[in-house]
Order: C-alpha cells, then sequence, then structure tokens
C-alpha cells in the first residue's frame, strides 16, 4: 500500500526538480521491485510456503487445480502464441515455482540497473553520440523486465485462484478428523491475487507507457518569456509525470475499492492459514519429532490457563470452529483477567 504515496511523492519530485527524475526514477524502480517480490511472497504465504504448495507427490496446496496450460498467460504468451496449442496440460510443479520466481526477482536487478545507467546519461557519463541508444536500450529492457515480472505474477496468481484455500485442503486430509467433514462443500477459491496484481500493474507500467508516449510527442526544447530554455528531456520528464501522478490516482481509487478491501471479522484468515501451514508441515516430519507433540501442547495449554489467559486466545470465529472443531461452541463469557 506504501507503493501508490511513494510514487506520487517521487512524481512530485520529478516535476519540480526535473534534473533529478533519473534519481527518483531509481527509488521508484527499487520500490517497484520490492512490492512485485513481496505480492509473490504473499501469495506463497497463503498457501504454506514452497513446502507445502509443491511436493513430489502432487499433495501440494498449490498442486490442486484442474491440469491446464500453465504458461499461456498474457502478456508474454503473445511471444510464444504460435507454439501454445503445443503446449500440455498438466498440474504445476516446483521447478515452475522456482521459474516464476526467477523471474519475478530478476526485475529486482535490471529495474535499478537500468535506472542507473539511465542516470549515467543523464549527468553525462558516456559520449554525445551514443547516449540516445544507451538511453533506449535501457528504456526497452526495463519495459521487457517489468513485463516479465507482471507475466511471472499472473500465471502464479491464476494458479493460486483455481485451488480451494489451504485450511479447506486441511480439513480433506485423511488423518485430519477434528474439523467440520467438507467433503461436501463447494468451498470457491479465495480470490484476493489477481486484483492486487491488477492494482501493481496499473500503477507501475502504464506510466512506463506514459513516458514511451510522452518521448515520442515531444521533440523540441521549450523557449520560455523569461529567455531561459526548457530542454526537451525535462519537457518530457515534467509531463510524464503529471501523468503519472493522474494516473497513480486512478490506481488509489482501485486498491482501496478492489485490491485491498476493508476486511471483516470473518474474512481475516491470515492467522488461520498459517496454523494450517504447520499441521500440514506435519506430514514431512519423522515419527519420533511427532510423538512428542502431544505432550508439548497439553503443556501449552496447561501454561495458558495458569497465567489466566483464555486457552481459545479470545471467541474464535466460525471459519476457525469449521476448521478445527465444528463440536466446539464459541465461548462467550469474557477472558479471565490477569
Amino acid at each position: 500500500m506504501y507503493l501508490g504515496p511513494l510514487m506520487v511523492s517521487f512524481f512530485f519530485v520529478q516535476m519540480c526538480a526535473p534534473e533529478l527524475a533519473t534519481m527518483a526514477d531509481l527509488f521508484q524502480n527499487t520500490y517497484k521491485a520490492m512490492a512485485y517480490y513481496f505480492l509473490l511472497r504473499f501469495t506463497d504465504l497463503q498457501f504454506g510456503l514452497t513446502r507445502n504448495a509443491f511436493r513430489d507427490d502432487g499433495s501440494g496446496t498449490l498442486q490442486q487445480h484442474k491440469p491446464c496450460k500453465i504458461w499461456n498467460k498474457p502478456p508474454c504468451c503473445c511471444v510464444w502464441v504460435f507454439f501454445l496449442p503445443f503446449m500440455k496440460e498438466r498440474i504445476m510443479s516446483v521447478w515452475d515455482s522456482r521459474l516464476l520466481f526467477r523471474l519475478t526477482l530478476q526485475y529486482c536487478y535490471f529495474g535499478p540497473l537500468t535506472a542507473v545507467l539511465k542516470m549515467i546519461v543523464f549527468y553525462q557519463g558516456v559520449s554525445k553520440s551514443n547516449a540516445a541508444s544507451v538511453s533506449l536500450v535501457c528504456q526497452i529492457v526495463g519495459l521487457i523486465s517489468i513485463l516479465v515480472a507482471v507475466y511471472a505474477i499472473k500465471v502464479y496468481s491464476t494458479i493460486a485462484e483455481a485451488v480451494p484455500p489451504i485450511h479447506h485442503q486441511l480439513c480433506e486430509r485423511d488423518w485430519f478428523k477434528h474439523g467440520k467433514d467438507l467433503s461436501g462443500d463447494t468451498t470457491a477459491p479465495n480470490k484476493n491475487i489477481s486484483k492486487k496484481n491488477s492494482w501493481i500493474t496499473i500503477a507501475t507500467v502504464t506510466p512506463i507507457f506514459a513516458g514511451i508516449i510522452v518521448g515520442l510527442v515531444v521533440k523540441d526544447d521549450l523557449c520560455l518569456d523569461n529567455g531561459n530554455v526548457l530542454l526537451v528531456q525535462d519537457r518530457v520528464n515534467y509531463i510524464t509525470a503529471f501523468i503519472s501522478i493522474l494516473l497513480q490516482f486512478l490506481a488509489g481509487v482501485f486498491a482501496f475499492t478492489k485490491a485491498f478491501p476493508v476486511p471483516g471479522p470473518e474474512n481475516r484468515s491470515e492467522n488461520l492459514e498459517f496454523a494450517a501451514m504447520k499441521y500440514l508441515e506435519l506430514e514431512l516430519w519423522p515419527a519420533f519429532a511427532l510423538e512428542n507433540f502431544p505432550s508439548s501442547i497439553d503443556g501449552i495449554i496447561q501454561g495458558r490457563k495458569s497465567k489466566g489467559k483464555d486457552p481459545d486466545l479470545g471467541v474464535p470465529s466460525q471459519v476457525w470452529l469449521n476448521t478445527f472443531g465444528a463440536c466446539i461452541e464459541p465461548r462467550l463469557e469474557p477472558p479471565m483477567e490477569l
């Protein structure tokens, strides 16, 4: 959520001091790379991290989707559109996940690097004969790099929104007998990734296209009334920053209305997903480690009671009750005071 305000602040710097535009671009690209990386991590956390999401036997939480053509997503599918009929429908593997991670991570390097090269060009670190070519190459490489990151998140989010939530998958495990029988439940997948991806795309990619269009239209210096001359590059930076601020406003409206709606008590699923992740991790533990669990868990519960704490840490929501103990009635009395 900090992405929008920071982008606007850097665009204001670019408008008020066009000579600092390349430095502002460096900070922008760095934070945009962080936003894409953290969105990928957010998706990974919803399904119990890689050790739970992908397994060799196909029991991973992100492998519970119908076989599909994983790589036929925009925008990069346009490059290999003629090869799409030859792609096989299959389940996502851990190798696909690692490749998507690297496709996202590459922008963390190329984004700031292209901004540094443009800064060198702006401050005449290369010859005038090569300045235009180096600047154009940096612009093209930066655009391709960010589109590849958008593509990777799109592929990952499409798979994530095609599988049931992790706590629903936990209840379907044969060894998990504590929750509600959800075998006949048609719980819809949690579709909260693609909207966030759309928001980041609007906030980060549209200003780049705006800069390209403005650069193609504005070709001449501007002579001001006081006799000063506004260089063409400064004009481009100023107009691009002004348009980008308007685009950030639209992206902010989309973020508050669609991408990040205020959750209600029944919609807060972070702790529930974390608990389900820990349960599923037990499938990877050896028996001698699992045998110590009952006494350890009993010790934690007794420790809470001895300190006067509510052992349930407050009134559980209905989703918690359905997942971990449908027979438990919600506690209506307030927690015990210390």
